[in-house]
């Protein structure tokens, strides 16, 4: 007999157990059983049971039977990933030679589903609005590495993104018409770079531009993120972010050089 999406291959049981893990985030790292039900979509009965079994894994952990976290043993599914992927060895590498020489944060990206995921992340002390680190996720739309990302997609494709996708309003000058979106994007693709300012976060401006492999897919967006100045207007911002495009084109240049010679 099918499953609840008409595959018979489909474990609903897992789908929901990983769902209780995703519940987690930077803004909650403890939930109670009721929490970890209403953000899992899932009953409370249900919840009760994935959060026992998680914990008697190891992949949890609770003081006293309500309030639940995560342990350190789910870094071990994130890097099961990390350690199967040399492009994110390759990239982290390549991303922390950019931080030293510019002193900002840095990073790399890839398209996971309507997000951007992190898979490198150097930070830096100036940044300290957002936590941006490996694993991370951002919606694509507002920020410089999604429109990079989206903009190698058939326009058939980012058509059908900005149909379904959630464009909410993040800040006052995020922009949110999917017309507008779709503009932001087909200029990153012919500029060959993008830049945010202000649009994520009131006080953070990013410059991203694609890293590409011999065959000429994207391999990831790389980054440099900043937080905005005081009193200054947001040309003034994408201005200096343009100060950093030689360093970043040398990084992607870099990347995609070793790329080349590992045969990727």
């Amino acid at each position: 007999m099918p499953d609840a999406d008409g595959s018979r291959s489909f474990v609903q049981s897992l789908a929901r157990g990983l769902a209780v893990l995703r519940a987690f985030d930077a803004d909650h790292p403890e939930l109670t059983l009721p929490e970890i039900a209403q953000r899992a979509d899932v009953s409370r009965a249900a919840a009760r049971r994935f959060a026992l079994t998680l914990a008697e894994l190891g992949y949890m952990a609770s003081d006293d039977g309500r309030v639940f976290r995560l342990t350190p043993a789910v870094l071990q599914l994130g890097y099961a990933f990390l350690a199967s992927q040399p492009e994110a060895k390759l990239l982290q590498a390549r991303v922390a030679e950019l931080a030293r020489e510019v002193g900002e944060h840095t990073a790399a990206c890839v398209l996971d589903g309507d997000d951007v995921r992190y898979v490198a992340s150097v930070r830096s002390d100036r940044l300290v609005s957002l936590e941006l680190q490996v694993g991370s996720r951002l919606p694509a739309y507002v920020t410089a590495m999604g429109r990079v990302l989206l903009g190698e997609l058939p326009d058939a494709e980012l058509d059908a993104y900005l149909r379904r996708a959630r464009l909410e309003r993040l800040t006052e000058v995020t922009t949110t018409d999917p017309d507008l979106v779709r503009e932001a994007v087909r200029r990153a693709r012919a500029d060959g770079y993008a830049v945010i300012v202000q649009e994520l976060d009131p006080g953070l401006k990013a410059l991203a531009m694609p890293a590409r492999r011999p065959d000429g897919s994207v391999a990831a967006a790389l980054n440099i993120s900043m937080r905005t100045g005081i009193g200054r207007s947001r040309e003034q911002e994408r201005d200096e972010l343009l100060t950093f495009l030689p360093a970043l084109r040398a990084c992607a240049a870099a990347v995609e050089a070793d790329l080349a010679a590992a045969g990727r």
